[in-house]
This record gives C-alpha cells, structure tokens and sequence, in this order.
C-alpha cells in the first residue's frame, strides 16, 4: 500500500484526475472528506477498495485481474459533487436503462468491462456547465452499496486528462466526455432482495483455504442490498497471534442491519491453527476498537473446518481460539483454549468432577469438600459448550457426535442419563443429606446431537443441531416446558416426591430454537427468527409474557402458582439475539445490542432502576450496547454483561462483592462498571460471585470475583473478593 498522494491542482491542466491508495477502503456508506477540504480518492482493488472492482483505462492504466468476471450484475454511476463534508449536489446519475443526457451504462461482454459516457455538459437539471475549479466524485453502485470511487477536478481547458500518478495524457472525448470505465468480478457484491427465501452468500476459497458464507433468512431485509465480503485490512495494532490463517472479514456496508439474525460461516483451513491452540475451541470475533470482542453462541464444526455465528449487523470478524468460563450456584468450570475441561470451587455434589466426595481440597468449618485451584474433570471429553447450574454442570463434545455430558447431583434427574442417575453418594455424613451424584462425566441419554446446552439450578435443556429444544430434571414447575402437568416421572428426594424426567424430553409447540436458557424454576430461548419464548414459573413474571396470573396454574390445590406448561411468547414484539434466564427472572440482548430484563425485581437486578417487578420487558438503563448478559439461576439476584467495546457491567444485589465494583457497591439498580481496567469477551454470574474471560490486556485469562468461601474464585484462596482476581491457569 502507499502513502494517500496530496494532489496540486494545476491551473493549466484540462482535467485531472486524483489518485490515491489508502491502507483500506472508506466507508462504502459515505464518501469520505476531510474537515479542511476534499480529498481526492481512487478507491478499487488496485488501490486498497474492493479486491474484485477495478477502473480501467483511460481513467487509469490497465490494472493486473486474476477475478472472473461478472457481467450479470446492474450497476449504478453517480457523479456528485464533492464538498468539504459532503458529496451533493448530484449532477449526473447512470443507471443500465436510463442516465443523464440519454447516456447509460452498457456491458461489453466480449471485453469484461462495464461503460457509460460522462458527458460534463450535460447535467440532471438539463445542460450545464461545471464550475473550473470544482472536485467531483464518480461513484460506481451495486444495488445501493458502493463498490469504488474516483475523483476528478474541472478546470478551465477541456481537452485533456491527465493521470497525476503516471503524468500520462489522454484526450476527452469530443473535448469534454469523461469515458468511465470498469470491471466488475464474481465476488465483489452479492445482491440479497426482499424475499420469504433463505438467501445463500458464499465466496471463493483464498489462497490460504479460507472462505466466507452468509445465511440470510427469510424476510430479513426490506429492500434489496448489495453485501460485500472482503478480506479485512486490519488496524497495525491489532493482534492476530491467535487469528486463524491471518485472515478476517469485513463485511459491508458497514453499518448494515436485518430484521432477523444472519448466519456467518467462515470455512479455514486446518493448517492456519496456531500452535498449542485446539481446533474445538475455534469461535467467530468481532473487532470492536481494536480488540477481538466473541460473537455470542458461535461454534466450531471441526469435520467440515467452519466456525458460524449469528450477527444482526455488519463489522469485521475472524476466527479466533477462546477459552470460556460458566459460574453456577457455588462451583465454576472453564475450558482453556486447548479445550481441557477444568472446574472449581464447591464439590459437595461432585460438581467438580473430579472423581472425588471428599476433595480435593477442604473448605469452611464443616470441611465440605471443594477445590481451591482449576481441576481436570475426569473421564469427560474436551466440550465444546460448557454450563455449570445449581450443583451440576454439563457440556458438548465436539460434532460430528454433539453428546451432551453431565456431572454432579443427579436426585432430580438433571443428569439425563436415565432413572439410575448418579452411581455414588454425594454430601458430608452427619452434617448433609447424603443424595445421588456423579463425580465423573456421564452421557445424556437418548442419542441426541447437541448444539448447546444450559445448566439451571435442578433441571438442564439443550438445542439439537436441528433446533429442537429439549430438557430434563426437575419439572414441579413445569420448566421442563413438554405440555403435562403432572410427571412425565416422579423423583425422591430429601424425604419427599417430585415431577421430572431423568431422560430429555420435548418441549412442546415445535419450534425451532436458536438458543435455550435454563433459569431456577423456569426456561427461555430464542427462536432462529429472533423471537423468545419462555415457560415454567411465572410467579414474578419471568415469562415475560405480560400476563403474571398465568397462563396456567401449577402445583399442589394447596398452594398453585402461576406457570406455563408449554412455551409462550415474550410480550413486546422485540427481535432477541440471545436470553438469559435467571432464578425468578430473564434478561435478553436484542439484534440492536440493546438489554432487555423482566420478572423479579427485589434487589434491582432488571437494572431499570426501580425495585418493581416486571411481567414484560423493561430496558436496563444506562443507554449501554451489549453483546450478551448473563443472569444468576441462584437467588443471589445479580445480573452482568459484556458491551461491545468489551467493558464488564453488574447490577442487582453484591452483598459478597459479586458486582465487581469494589467494596462501597454492595448494591445497584443500574449498570456499573466492574474494575481494573479490564476488557472482556464473556461474563457469567454465579450463585454470589461472577467469572469472564478476558481479550486485553490478556486474551483468554479468566477472572473471578465475589463470594469465596468455597474456593469458587479459583485463587487458591477462600477469601472473597470484590473486584476481579486472575484464576489459576485454563489448560
């Protein structure tokens, strides 16, 4: 690339022609100037714009194309008027059937090139005469979207042309027609259009393996739009020691949004790995002010090399290995980028699965077994989802399988793996009950090919690869979500009797879900058209549905309350990218990045600053962009998230210092910031404490930070803490 080239304007010249490369292209949305004065610009594949679109001769010499080209395409020149701010007034506009002064854009076919002839006397108000003087901006247009830029300058004399790159003359047509010419290639825009058809975006394979693909669903734009996918020319400080191939997306505009969440896949090639990094642990990151900030719910599928991801918007992305982080009720799990599996704190369940009921280490005066420091689960395959709920955790391993695995209490059935549950005995004799564990990872019957999976406080559910939603465990509240009211089993525990199921089970309604979150007594999810749906509990009115006293009525004659046995719609008509169900209430991120949260309210964790329960969704102040949030399951009443500038945020109760803010913050009705500094790629809240990864000044470190008397912070220590401290090593 060189340096933009500051053009003199020569008062003796004809017509000049202004010519630069820049280190990547500008906006495609607006045409860029600066605040002193225009700038001129020459925007192709040749000098730093869209690798597939090249002027050609005269404006410039004949460029070196490799691309295939495309002649199908319907492109649009306008011709405006450059300004300091601004590229207006238009003064001529070309379209392939109709142009100013009668002239349009034609294909030539046999030499791979598109014209239109500019003539400068002619204007859209009729015949003109330019101003000497004047800069003016030729914009070639696909379906609205720009694909280059070059500007021109008129001068007195209209005879000549001059490129000031080369100093080479060339004659104007008739004195005074600017021949614009161009080649358009296969890849340089992919026009989508208003349609109840799945739209299909794919381009060619690099030179290093890696390509790109886009799944527009159904009714997802308004108008038809030209996308662009281009390799990204990222900003010099940018790290890529963990970018896969070296190679990002930028897709354009810039800006762009759709009515319903887009897939983006991006197929790499084995080889651009780094080193010590496993390919199950490959997720899709977005640059956000130069740091690599994690798409929420992106996932690998190491047999066909992609990583796909869900996106409302246009940024840049690449492929990069993360590690994760999941806080339960009192023990947390975390995968390293090497895919190992690791947990800490409480194991009085066997949640740490560590093949122990007595440790690995000891914590409190009542010696309940924990573990200080990360620890390997045992006998569990490396997951490519993690969850951790209220004394269990449960994972995915890697496709083409996609079998869902589950440790710790089994008394309710949350382990999926049948009526026999857990084969060993979890608890502390003469202090605790004695209950059903597994203290080593066991697989969910069934059979079922899992994309994700949610621990909640007694019960589980997961999306299929098919969008099939499923849940097991606990099902007094009919969180289970398959349409009964009694059943579908009966579990003991604790000396009593209760609904559930120990194997997965329908949720009713046939929907197909993006995503799905397990809460305390209720569970929510997202459908692949951004609507989110709820069931079970709604006694706060964590349903969401706006309808508190209902929809059903469930429990005991004695003592009903209101629930829904199947899933319900949440009130609105908001579009979700992801939700989050937390002990009695929900919390969701829209496609526009904005927080949603309703249900209980009692210590402000619906963040509207009130303490007021809410049956629909009500906004979480603060006017912050997030990228995902994540509330407690427990009833520590805390909610946290990530924005997309990647800073941490907490509300709700922080008694134990759970909202990271430090020790005068003990409660929030409204977003704080969680301190040190740091910058975050995922957040999860815990019972009393609160775990994220981090992307800088680190990538990948994971830090905890609230209530430790189980050793959940992972420090070593069951000293609490309320800002975040750094947990041992993710293998």
């Amino acid at each position: 690339m060189t340096k933009r080239e500051a053009l003199r304007i020569a008062a003796m010249s004809a017509l000049v022609v202004g010519l630069s490369c820049r280190d990547r292209a500008p906006s495609i949305t607006s045409p860029r100037s600066s605040t002193g004065g225009p700038t001129f610009e020459f925007v192709d594949g040749a000098h730093g714009g869209n690798a597939h679109f090249y002027f050609l001769p005269p404006l410039v010499s004949t460029p070196a194309v490799t691309g295939t080209f495309d002649p199908n395409q319907a492109p649009v020149v306008v011709v405006c008027q450059l300004a300091s701010t601004n590229c207006s007034p238009i003064v001529a506009q070309f379209s392939m059937a109709t142009g100013t002064g009668a002239q349009v854009v034609r294909v030539a076919p046999t030499d791979q090139l598109y014209l239109v002839n500019w003539d400068t006397g002619q204007c859209t108000t009729g015949p003109c005469t330019l101003a000497p003087g004047a800069v003016y901006r030729v914009r070639v247009l696909v379906a609205g979207t720009e694909l280059g830029h070059a500007d021109v300058q008129i001068v007195a004399s209209q005879q000549e042309a001059r490129n000031v790159n080369t100093g080479e003359l060339f004659p104007l047509v008739d004195g005074r027609t600017v021949p614009v010419k161009f080649r358009i290639e296969v890849g340089a825009v992919f026009v989508v259009s208003p349609t109840t058809q799945t739209q299909i975006v794919q381009t060619q394979p690099n030179a290093l393996g890696s390509s790109a693909l886009l799944t527009v669903p159904p009714n997802a734009v308004t108008q038809s739009i030209g996308l662009t996918v281009q390799p990204a020319a990222l900003p010099p400080a940018t790290d890529v020691s963990a970018l896969v191939g070296g190679t990002a997306y930028e897709l354009g505009p810039s800006g762009t949004t759709f009515a319903a969440p887009i897939t983006f896949a991006v197929q790499y090639a084995p080889a651009g790995i780094p080193a010590r990094m496993a390919e199950r642990r490959l997720r899709l990151f977005t640059l956000v002010g130069g740091a690599w900030q994690l798409v929420p719910g992106s996932m690998v599928d190491p047999v066909t090399h992609t990583v796909s991801g869900t996106t409302s918007h246009f940024s840049t992305y690449g492929v990069l290995a993360s590690a994760s982080v999941s806080a339960g009720s009192l023990a947390t799990c975390g995968t390293g980028t090497s895919a190992r599996t690791v947990c800490w704190g409480d194991n009085l369940s066997g949640e740490v699965g560590a093949n122990s009921t007595t440790g690995p280490d000891q914590c409190n005066s009542n010696s309940f077994p924990c573990s200080l420091t990360p620890t390997l689960v045992v006998n569990a395959d490396t997951f490519v989802v993690l969850s951790v709920g209220g004394g269990h955790a449960c994972g995915v391993t890697p496709p083409p399988v996609s079998a869902a695995q589950c440790w710790g209490a089994s008394y309710f059935g949350q382990l999926g793996n049948g009526p026999s549950g857990g084969a060993q005995l979890c608890g502390v004799a003469g202090v605790t009950n004695l209950v059903p564990c597994s203290t080593t990872a066991v697989t969910v019957s069934g059979g079922l090919s899992f994309a994700s999976v949610s621990a909640g406080a007694n019960h589980t559910c997961g999306v299929t690869t098919s969008g099939a939603a499923y849940c097991w465990g606990f099902n007094e509240s009919r969180q289970l979500g398959d349409n009964t009211t009694t059943g579908p089993e009966t579990c003991s525990a604790f000396g009593e009797t209760f609904a559930c199921s120990t194997v997965p089970v329908a949720v009713d309604g046939g929907l197909t879900f993006a995503m799905v979150s397990a809460g305390g007594f209720h569970t929510c999810g997202v459908t692949t058209t951004g609507a989110a749906y709820c069931w079970g509990n709604n006694f706060a009115g964590q349903l969401g549905d706006n309808a508190p006293g209902g929809p059903q009525q469930c429990g005991p004659a004695a003592g009903t309350f209101p629930c829904s046995i199947t899933p319900v719609p949440v009130a609105g008509g908001l579009s979700f990218a992801s939700v989050t169900a937390g002990a009695s209430y929900t919390c969701g991120v829209t496609t526009a990045n904005v927080a949603y949260c309703w249900g209980e309210n009692f210590g402000g964790q619906l963040g509207d600053g009130t303490m007021t329960f809410a049956a629909s969704p009500v906004a979480v102040l603060g006017g912050l962009s997030f990228t995902a949030l994540s509330a407690s399951a427990s009833d520590s009443g805390h909610t946290c998230g990530v924005t997309t500038s990647g800073a941490a945020y907490c509300w709700g109760f922080g008694q134990f210092g759970e909202l990271g803010a430090g020790p005068t913050i003990t409660q929030s009705l409204t977003p704080v910031q969680v301190s040190g500094g740091l910058s975050f790629v995922a957040v999860s809240a815990g019972g009393f404490h609160t775990c994220g990864i981090t992307s800088a000044p680190t990538l990948d470190t994971p830090y905890c930070w609230g209530a430790n008397f189980q050793g959940q912070l992972g420090n070593g220590t069951t000293t609490s803490s309320s800002t975040p401290v750094q947990v041992g090593t993710l293998p």
